[in-house]
């Protein structure tokens, strides 16, 4: 477990250190937040956040005894033991974690190992405090054409001999329209699914309440697969809901997302 350990950060240490600065950049955690992590194997992407941001504290919950231990180790040998901890706990109920307890979640390449992902999600937002945020990354399977030119032509270069590894892990993920109905069925509306190149993303930001919000509001949003195939207000809706707000008017109910 340990030459594994080893192998993946000298494999993979770009693709942590990119996996931290996505959480940052896409869901802004707050000033010593308490982060979550689910799967987090040999612990290195959870050990990649705590370098960029020293204000963060992280729990990790694996299902294996072994990477509980390793990830402990690795954090010890990084200096950050007083930071990271790591449980050996089913992401699907987190039994031992009561409720409300978290400022964010986040999990890398786990998602398609989870037995029962709604059950994982459910878990997720139990543990999460009221404004809590998630950033979940994984394999997407419904990969576009270069993504697959990716994998065929590059896979060797790019994981070495991990590339059976990384096709099978592939294979297992979901496709957006897989979580999204999944995060629908629990009425999860405030989170949101993406795709890059590669990756699935699910997240859930901070949502600024109506007296917090800018002329920033006004500007057109870049379309996501939005939550139950809602669209973004147009730029005339958005300026009229800042209006109201800054004159100090009610603001008028709107179901959609800001």
């Amino acid at each position: 477990m340990r030459e594994y350990s080893e192998q993946m950060k000298k494999m993979l240490h770009k693709q942590y250190d990119a996996f931290a600065d996505n959480v940052i950049s896409k869901v802004s955690p707050q000033q010593n937040a308490r982060v979550l992590e689910i799967g987090p194997g040999p612990g290195w992407g959870g050990i990649s956040l705590l370098r960029k941001r020293p204000d963060l504290s992280l729990v990790g919950v694996e299902a294996s005894p072994d990477m509980v231990e390793v990830a402990t180790e690795n954090a010890r040998r990084e200096g950050l033991e007083s930071r990271a901890r790591f449980l050996v706990e089913a992401g699907e109920s987190m039994a031992s974690i009561p409720d409300g307890q978290y400022d964010l979640v986040i999990s890398r390449e786990s998602l398609h190992h989870w037995a029962d992902p709604k059950g994982v999600f459910k878990s997720i937002s139990r543990v999460l405090k009221r404004d809590g945020r998630v950033c979940i990354y994984d394999h997407r399977r419904d990969l576009g054409l270069l993504g697959r030119l990716v994998v065929a032509v590059l896979g060797t270069l790019r994981a070495g001999k991990m590339a059976g590894h990384w096709k099978r892990s592939i294979a297992a993920s979901y496709t957006s329209e897989e979580v999204r109905g999944m995060l629908d069925a629990l009425g999860f509306d405030d989170w949101t699914v993406e795709t890059d190149l590669m990756n699935l993303v699910v997240y859930r930001s901070y949502r600024a309440s109506p007296k917090q919000v800018d002329i920033s509001c006004c500007l057109p949003l870049t379309s996501t697969l939005s939550p139950k195939g809602r669209g973004n207000s147009s730029f005339s809706e958005r300026q009229a809901r800042y209006e109201r707000i800054s004159s100090g008017s009610p603001p008028v109910s709107d179901t959609r997302e800001v």
